[in-house]
């Protein structure tokens, strides 16, 4: 690793080359001095609820002294979240990590395979879920380790109001399926419970492992990084001096936290760093839902956002979005993924401050490196490194690259993490020396700032060795809203009836619409494979194009027509008198003369053409097999 640091002579003023990891102990020692600091100050809301510094702190020492005192937990067993961003999440997060033990982030949206993998790799023996998820809890919780489930409601913290909350999210949105896990406590009961306890004192240091973080399994499967005590406190340390920059007052910052905080980015930008400045997060529970998260931010004065590219593309497409006041915010920051172009010159246009961008990994805490905040337009780099750290642009066979030469990116510092659970070897692979070495393609330009080049990364089954070769071509048109994910504007149902195809795609060459470099707008990335795997490269879309077979002697699809509307699938609607109405009135417009035969022989024309569809006996659709045309 190198010893220079020439980034360091592009350093914002006042932000230091070194940094204080010996300031504090733990990240609950962060905690505790905040909440000493900002008691009465409000550090959490939600559906309009606030928790302050203090209230928060009671609920901590509540849920720590329950985790010991009624669990009988002991120092360095884990504790598995599963939660999105509510005022539960806070509250247990900081109750594990004053009782000593390891926080296990959960993605809600695991699938039950995935839950598995994760219950049992990292050995949790306490969960907590909230409703909305327990089904699949409980699909698995017999084959996991878990020894005490804990359940909540996304209402449970709100008061009164969280009755209406929860009983609309049950009953109206049918967003809660019907669960029973047999032994199962409530978050508010468990809360209850620790309150009859004591907590003792836990003696904590810097390398006791305070979450068990899993990676995005990119390179395989998902693997948990050890972070410790000392990563985090190193990466808030780092990222505090960065921010300082910005102009931020403790004590009076209100950041928008819609990126979950099970995942890293949010973890440790929105829910630690500004927790240490005794700012306010304004959790965000479903920043899925753009309307309501427009709304929010209009009723909301805030001076921070974080999120990911397709965060603030959704946001840029929303209605309403051009009414949010902006006049507080100090600087937005984007990670997680790359930051597009298009999306930072859009926001920059429509808000007035800059989208800077952010570099990290989930085993470096997860800030590596940052673009100073103080930039006037997005400059299409990942930033600096951070104080404390070394970074250099090595090739694959470990030689230090010049700048201008493109290679791996290796970060050394205090916040890498400790190494991945359970998994020597693969430690030692991307670990050597206390080196880091990133799964991407870097290089350096003069000025000492670090840019991104994609690298094809091979696929999870190990199989199918997949490569993904990225198409230049589609980022452009990413920020037009609606046709991102499929590469072309889809028609309506309704729109394909109107013009006559019966729900399929017309034939005939395809319209040339390359941008000079061989890709189609929007394409999606081809995945090719070697050729002795005997896979077809190439996407399904262009397998179709050169399958030699001609369309008709394919099996037709199966399209479900009834009186309501066309669908594939069994119609869910009561049947009125007149089901067949409106389809009759369609089939008399599009021929002169209609032989019409519901019974046994379908419907046929006098071209006589014969159109296959017998209607079953009680059923609420006729089910046809429409040939192409």
């Amino acid at each position: 690793m190198s010893l220079e640091r020439p980034w360091l002579q592009s350093y914002p003023n006042g932000v230091p080359a070194e940094i204080d990891v010996n300031e504090f102990a733990s990240v609950s020692a962060v905690f505790d001095t905040s909440v000493a600091k900002y008691r009465d100050r409000p550090a959490y809301s939600s559906f309009g609820k606030q928790l302050t510094y203090g209230e928060t702190d009671a609920l901590v020492e509540q849920f720590a002294a329950y985790l010991l005192g009624e669990l009988q937990l002991k120092k360095g067993d884990r504790v598995a979240l599963m939660m999105p961003n509510c005022l539960q999440y806070p509250v247990a997060t900081f109750g594990v990590l004053r009782a000593g033990l390891t926080v296990v982030n959960v993605n809600p949206l695991y699938t039950a395979r995935e839950l598995k993998h994760q219950l049992v790799d990292s050995g949790a023996a306490v969960l907590v879920v909230v409703d909305n998820f327990g089904d699949t809890v409980q699909q698995v919780l017999a084959d996991t380790p878990i020894k005490q489930v804990i359940t909540t409601g996304l209402g449970d913290m709100l008061g009164a109001k969280g009755l209406l909350v929860n009983f609309v999210l049950k009953y109206i949105k049918k967003m809660v399926p019907n669960y029973s896990i047999r032994g199962a406590v409530r978050f508010n009961q468990a809360l209850k419970l620790g309150s009859r306890h004591t907590l003792p004192k836990v003696e904590i240091d810097h390398e006791d492992v305070a979450f068990l973080q899993y990676t995005g399994g990119t390179t395989g499967v998902a693997k948990g990084a050890m972070l410790t005590n000392r990563n985090l406190i190193a990466n808030m340390q780092q990222a505090s001096a960065w921010l300082s920059t910005s102009g931020i007052e403790p004590g009076k910052e209100v950041i928008i936290t819609a990126l979950p905080l099970y995942h890293i980015f949010a973890l440790t930008a929105n829910g630690l760093v500004f927790m240490k400045f005794g700012g306010c997060n304004h959790l965000i529970t479903n920043p899925r839902d753009m309307k309501g998260f427009v709304k929010e931010l209009k009723a909301t004065r805030f001076t921070a956002i974080t999120g990911v590219n397709t965060l603030f593309n959704g946001l840029l497409n929303t209605p309403g979005f051009d009414e949010i006041d902006f006049s507080t915010v100090k600087f937005t920051l984007g990670g997680g993924m790359a930051v597009q172009r298009a999306v930072a010159e859009r926001w920059k246009k429509a808000t007035g401050v800059t989208l800077v961008e952010a570099y990290g990994l989930t085993e470096t805490s997860p800030a590596a490196c940052i673009n100073p905040l103080n930039l006037a337009e997005y400059n299409g780099a990942i930033g600096l490194p951070i104080p404390s750290t070394d970074a250099c642009v090595k090739d694959d066979n470990g030689k230090t690259l010049t700048p201008g030469e493109v290679g791996e990116l290796c970060i050394k510092g205090p916040q890498v993490m400790k190494g991945y659970w359970q998994r020597p070897e693969e430690t030692a692979q991307c670990h050597r020396r206390r080196r880091l070495a990133a799964h991407r393609r870097h290089g350096a330009d003069g000025r000492a700032r670090l840019l991104l080049h994609r690298r094809p990364q091979e696929g999870h089954d190990p199989g199918v060795r997949l490569q993904r070769v990225p198409q230049r071509g589609r980022r452009r048109h990413r920020d037009d809203a609606g046709r991102a994910r499929s590469g072309r504007g889809r028609r309506t149902r309704r729109e394909v009836r109107r013009s006559g195809q019966g729900g399929h795609r017309e034939e005939g060459p395809e319209p040339d619409r390359r941008d000079g470099q061989g890709t189609r707008p929007g394409q999606p990335d081809r995945v090719q494979a070697p050729p002795d795997r005997g896979i077809p490269q190439g996407t399904a879309e262009d397998q179709r194009r050169q399958d030699p077979a001609p369309r008709a002697a394919r099996r037709p699809r199966p399209v479900r027509v009834c009186g309501h509307r066309t669908h594939q699938g069994p119609c869910r609607r009561r049947r009125g008198p007149f089901f067949l109405l409106p389809r009759v009135i369609t089939t008399l417009r599009g021929w002169p003369s209609v032989q019409a035969s519901f019974g046994s022989a379908g419907v046929s024309d006098q071209a006589g053409r014969e159109r296959e569809g017998p209607v079953a006996a009680g059923s609420n659709c006729v089910d046809q097999r429409l040939p192409d045309p």
